[in-house]
């Protein structure tokens, strides 16, 4: 099974425009709205995150193209699948936790009702409902969206639990199956070498974020 190479293309690109819109939106705050809130993380975090997830699945389908890899093909869909279904179920969790904190209920709970469908989409299709509310806490352009109105203490400890569905769950299984791969391909694969090694560097930017 080959990956069409539009795909991979179609990744870059995407990870090119959040690096773009993430200069422009600094500079505007910065420099034209000249506020202090902006947060480049947030737009950084979502590219690199989406980034890391499709270059597992990516990686996973190459694994299709090789004998004697099935079980690392299954491991490594496990470990796209349970992270997340975890990161769904982490954001609705704290949704509701937000939407009962007295000191940003009221904020929230309006911003949840024009949002909610595309946070839950963008969650799901990145693939980390950690870098979608790292995104709609970035305050670019003052626009409603990316204005959800979390604080500091808010996003720490729901960026925690990252550490266990992301990391724990999801970026160091993946390490150790990519290392696996190369290990059973005497650390030279014939083909889809980038592949395993564009997702070796996702994976560790990944954890080191």
């Amino acid at each position: 099974f080959k990956v069409p190479q539009y795909v991979s293309w179609g990744v870059y690109a995407f990870i090119g425009c959040c690096t773009l819109f993430s200069i422009i939106g600094a500079v505007h705050g910065f420099a034209i709205w000249k506020a202090d809130c902006i947060r480049m993380s947030g737009i950084v975090y979502f590219g690199l995150y989406t980034w890391d997830f499709y270059s597992d699945i990516v990686f996973d389908l190459e694994l299709l193209n090789y004998d004697n890899t099935e079980v690392l093909f299954y491991l490594c869909t496990a470990f796209i699948a349970i992270p997340w279904i975890s990161n769904m179920i982490s954001l609705s969790k704290y949704q509701q936790r937000w939407c009962k904190d007295d000191a940003i209920r009221e904020r929230v709970y309006s911003w949840f009702v024009s949002w909610q469908r595309l946070t839950y989409a963008l969650a799901a299709i990145s693939g980390s409902a950690f870098g979608t509310v790292e995104l709609a806490n970035s305050y670019f352009f003052g626009m409603d969206f990316f204005c959800m109105g979390l604080n500091e203490r808010h996003l720490k400890r729901f960026n925690n639990n990252r550490l266990w569905s992301g990391i724990v769950a999801e970026n160091v299984p993946q390490l150790i199956i990519q290392f696996w791969f190369l290990a059973l391909l005497d650390w030279d694969p014939p083909e889809g070498g980038q592949v395993v090694w564009l997702a070796i560097v996702s994976s560790t930017l990944s954890i080191c974020a």
